[in-house]
C-alpha cells in the first residue's frame, strides 16, 4: 500500500535534469561553497543552504591596495590582486625620492658684556676689521682660538629652542640639497661676531632648517 505523499518504484515523477540546480559556486575571494539538491517526490527540485565559503585567498580578484611610501621617499606604492586572489609585487616606481632644501628659518642674536673687554684681535684671524679700542668684526669661523665664547653663545641661543641642532662648518645657501629633514643648522662662516671696546661680545646671523 502506497501511503501518502508517497509514489511507488517506476511511478514517481523524474526531475528535469537539464534544470538541475548547481550544487556549488564561487564565492568571496576565489573560494568556494556547496548545497545539495535533491530530486522531490513532486518531480521538482529542492535545494539545502548554501554552506559557508571555503578555500579563500586574501584579496578580491583585480582590486587594488596603497600605501605610503617607506621613509625618504615621497608618494604612494600601489599593488594588484591577482585572478587567484593572491596580491602581486607592490609597484615601487611611483615612489620618488625626498628632496630636501635649506630654509632660513629665522635669525640668531645673542648678546654678553665681559667684563676683561674683546679678546686680543691680533691673535685671530679677522685681520683688517677691528678699531684701536680693541673691537672687532668677523665671521665665527675666523675667529681662531677664541671660538669658544662666541660659539657657546651661539649654543646658549640653541639649547633655548626646541630645536634638533648642529653647527657647522661649510657655508650653506638656503635652496641647497641636505640630507637630514627638520634639522636646524648653523653655518660659522655665516654668524657673525663683533665685540665692542667695552667688551660686549654679540652674536647674530641665520638659522637653516633642511626641509
Amino acid at each position: 500500500m502506497v501511503g501518502l505523499g508517497e509514489c511507488s518504484v517506476g511511478e514517481c515523477p523524474s526531475c528535469d535534469e537539464s534544470s538541475k540546480p548547481a550544487s556549488s559556486e564561487s564565492c568571496g575571494k576565489c573560494g568556494t561553497r556547496t548545497r545539495t539538491v535533491t530530486c522531490g517526490s513532486d518531480g521538482e527540485w529542492v535545494t539545502s543552504v548554501w554552506g559557508s565559503c571555503t578555500g579563500e585567498g586574501v584579496c578580491y580578484p583585480y582590486s587594488t591596495e596603497s600605501e605610503p611610501c617607506p621613509a625618504g621617499f615621497t608618494g604612494q606604492k600601489t599593488r594588484a590582486c591577482s585572478s587567484s586572489c593572491q596580491w602581486g609585487p607592490w609597484w615601487s616606481n611611483m615612489c620618488k625620492e625626498e628632496s630636501h632644501k635649506y630654509v632660513q628659518i629665522g635669525t640668531i642674536s645673542k648678546s654678553s658684556t665681559s667684563a676683561s673687554g674683546c679678546p686680543d684681535k691680533s691673535q685671530m684671524n679677522c685681520s683688517g676689521n677691528g678699531g684701536s679700542d680693541g673691537s672687532f668684526s668677523c665671521s665665527l669661523d675666523k675667529v681662531g682660538i677664541y671660538s669658544s665664547g662666541p660659539q657657546s653663545l651661539v649654543q646658549e641661543y640653541l639649547q633655548g629652542t626646541s630645536y634638533n641642532y648642529e653647527i657647522i662648518n661649510e657655508t650653506i645657501t638656503a635652496g641647497a640639497s641636505c640630507d637630514s629633514p627638520n634639522y636646524v643648522y648653523v653655518s660659522r662662516p655665516s654668524i657673525w661676531v663683533t665685540c665692542s671696546g667695552s667688551g660686549l661680545l654679540t652674536v647674530s646671523g641665520p638659522l637653516y632648517q633642511c626641509q
